[in-house]
């Protein structure tokens, strides 16, 4: 049964912010919480009830990728981070993984998008991209009332630059995370919880959590695992590869491909969240 008032943790980010990552990450460190974790891409999803799918799937930690606030702002008890990243890096991104790489079996729409993208040049296909990004854009204007006391406001670029610092400090903003000695008894707590959470995915069995806050030093090995050179074969940070998930890992990227065209689309339809994050101050911004 769900303990009345209890506490839901949370990930809330939008497309190509490093979702896939954080996730991996989340998803392990629950495991070893014995919390129960799930994600939602869409509103769709949740029949446009975020609150109600989290109490009658009894979760715990809820990473919603495509965050729409209105459906955040139901839930009661909420503890979580919100992931963004500058829109004009989304934009070029999401075009490279659009035009290959990204999957289309649950998400029909690209399909379509994909062979617009591949009919085009590179200089259209962006055109194109910076249109199909509008629901997306729009998700992220819909957070001007957010971020205070339980919901902490992460910039992808801060927390992919340093990642162990910045995973460390969400985890223990959520209040999860154990500072104390990674002694031989929480080892064998931690196993143990591992344990426990693999049976709840397997079977669906609650089982009573074992430890409160997962170590640093577990932490830390868990980041390591999932470190990009890692998630690209080998490859460091700036080594581009268009036909992989993990295409390049560089901030500021944008500036290779955006015209003065696309940029000036781009402060027509969507300067203001550019601004609302603060990646740049001015509206009439220079590249």
């Amino acid at each position: 049964m769900d303990k009345p008032n209890k506490k839901i943790y949370g990930f809330f980010s939008h497309h190509k912010c490093a979702s896939t990552w954080f996730d991996e990450i989340f998803s392990e460190v629950c495991l070893d919480l014995g919390l129960r974790f799930e994600i939602v891409y869409k509103k769709q999803d949740i029949n446009v009830d975020l609150a109600r799918t989290v109490k009658e799937k009894n979760i715990d930690f809820i990473a919603y990728a495509n965050a729409d606030f209105s459906q955040v702002a139901m839930l009661e008890n909420l503890v979580g981070v919100h992931v963004v990243r500058d829109p004009r890096d989304i934009i070029v991104s999401a075009y490279f993984s659009h035009l290959k790489t990204h999957s289309t079996e649950t998400w029909p729409e690209l399909k379509e998008h994909r062979l617009k993208l591949q009919q085009s040049d590179q200089e259209t296909g962006l055109f194109h991209e910076i249109a199909f990004r509008k629901e997306q854009f729009d998700e992220m204007r819909s957070w001007k009332i957010f971020h205070g006391d339980n919901i902490l406001l992460v910039r992808m670029e801060d927390a992919t630059s340093k990642t162990y610092q910045s995973v460390l400090s969400i985890i223990a903003f959520m209040g999860l995370l154990d500072e104390s000695r990674y002694g031989f008894s929480k080892r064998i707590k931690v196993l143990i919880s591992n344990l426990f959470g693999n049976i709840d995915l397997r079977c669906g069995t609650k089982l009573p959590r074992m430890i409160d806050g997962i170590p640093a030093e577990r932490l830390l090995g868990i980041v390591w695992k999932n470190e990009f050179e890692k998630k690209a074969g080998g490859r460091k940070v700036g080594e581009e590869n268009i036909n992989s998930h993990y295409r390049k890992g560089v901030h500021g990227d944008w500036k290779n491909y955006l015209t003065r065209d696309h940029i000036a689309l781009i402060k027509k339809e969507y300067n203001d969240v550019i601004l609302q994050y603060g990646y740049e101050i001015n509206p009439d911004w220079k590249v």
